[in-house]
This record gives C-alpha cells, structure tokens and sequence, in this order.
C-alpha cells in the first residue's frame, strides 16, 4: 500500500460545511473530492495557469472505477445492438 499523508489546512468553517454539503449532495464526500481534484490536477486534467477557475465541473472527472463502469456499459450496448 503507498504512504498516505494527512494533510491539513485552514478554511473558513462556513466555507467548509458548504463545500462538505455540497460534495454529500453530489453523492461524495470532501475528502474523495479533494484526492480527486489533486489527482487531475497533476496529471494535467485541470489547469490553474490563469489564476483562476472560471467553470470546473469536477464531476466530469471519473475514477478508474467509473470509467469500468462506462466501458462495461457501452460494450453491453454494443452486444446488443449487434446481437438483434
């Protein structure tokens, strides 16, 4: 298993439970969406080079996982397709 690190930071705490209830709303939690986000973000899949985010829709960025799931959909489809 590779090293984990807990890191912490200073927030507003209003900031906070906003960005908690909204990432619960989305069916995710804080944490998983900050790995996320730090995992786009260096493999280049968000790019903060002008200072700031105009529009990110982090729910357009799948994890492996998801990404299994989309690809076992589409192959599903495709048998269908064909086998009719």
């Amino acid at each position: 298993m590779a090293d984990t690190k807990l890191a912490t930071f200073k927030c507003d705490a209003d900031v906070w439970e906003a960005f908690k209830a909204k990432a619960e709303a989305n069916k995710t939690n804080a944490s998983a969406l900050l790995k996320k986000f730090i995992s786009s973000y260096l493999d280049g899949r968000i790019d903060l080079s002008q200072d700031e985010v105009k529009h990110l829709d982090i729910s357009t960025i799948a994890t492996k996982d998801e990404l299994a799931a989309l690809r076992q959909e589409l192959l599903e489809a495709i048998e269908r397709k064909f086998a009719a």
